[in-house]
């Protein structure tokens, strides 16, 4: 037996631990195989991250096609009880530490710039957000290729695929109605309307070509849940691209 405060104390602060402990039971990502390799995708590997008084864990998820990671990193925050996470992008072979971690400009320009704070002990917060940022880095267009088999292409939303109305729905798409732009995941159908998540009002799309194509927006605010009456849409595109997070 042990003191309760030390059972299982591995040096990360209780903050991180409570948000670990969720994770590993609810942080679960629709699985592919790959028959080359003989394993299944994705797979998320955790560590410890250790900075001075800033004691967590990292999450690292892999990609087949020896693309960058996407990485996050929970702990308390050094100068607050905050609880804060940075996410960045890169390609390694173990999680990565504070001596390793290339943040490039995602993160981390100094102590105050994360990616998510919450309040202290908001531990379902962070949770949620992480799984999240994993669940949509999984869902979109390059997580897409990296599933097919080496001799497939990518199949991207089309107007071929759809039959009727309700073949919009787990895809995404950009929508041009009477008055406004918006672009998201249709999750549902409800009678002449639809439901997007993840949804953005496009504000300005900019030359549009380069919108369609490369997902370049000019003016972007996100909504998160939108719907839209159908008898309103003027026209629709496939949206091949990650979905606007920030607003610009």
């Amino acid at each position: 037996m042990t003191n309760l405060k030390n059972y299982l104390n591995d040096g990360a602060d209780y903050q991180a631990q409570s948000v670990l402990a969720y994770l590993r039971t609810h942080l679960i990502i629709e699985e592919s195989g790959n028959d080359k390799f003989k394993k299944y995708y994705p797979m998320i590997k955790a560590g410890r991250w250790e900075n001075c008084r800033e004691q967590g864990y990292v999450l690292t998820m892999n990609k087949q096609r020896n693309g960058e990671r996407l990485n996050i990193a929970f702990f308390e925050h050094r100068n607050s009880d905050d609880l804060c996470a940075l996410s960045w992008h890169q390609n390694t072979t173990n999680t990565p530490t504070i001596d390793t971690a290339d943040f490039k400009n995602e993160c981390y320009s100094d102590k105050y710039d994360v990616s998510f704070r919450v309040a202290y002990m908001e531990i379902m917060k962070m949770c949620e957000w992480i799984i999240k940022q994993f669940s949509e880095e999984w869902q979109s267009n390059d997580s897409i290729k990296w599933k097919l088999k080496d001799n497939e292409k990518v199949k991207l939303p089309s107007l071929d695929d759809l039959s009727n109305l309700d073949g919009l729905v787990g895809k995404k798409w950009f929508f041009r109605t009477i008055t406004y732009h918006m672009v998201g995941r249709v999750i549902k159908r409800i009678g002449d309307f639809i439901q997007l998540e993840n949804a953005s009002w496009v504000a300005d799309s900019g030359r549009f070509t380069n919108a369609i194509k490369e997902g370049k927006l000019n003016e972007v605010e996100p909504v998160g849940l939108c719907f839209i009456n159908l008898d309103s849409v003027t026209d629709f595109f496939p949206w091949s691209h990650d979905l606007p997070k920030d607003q610009k």
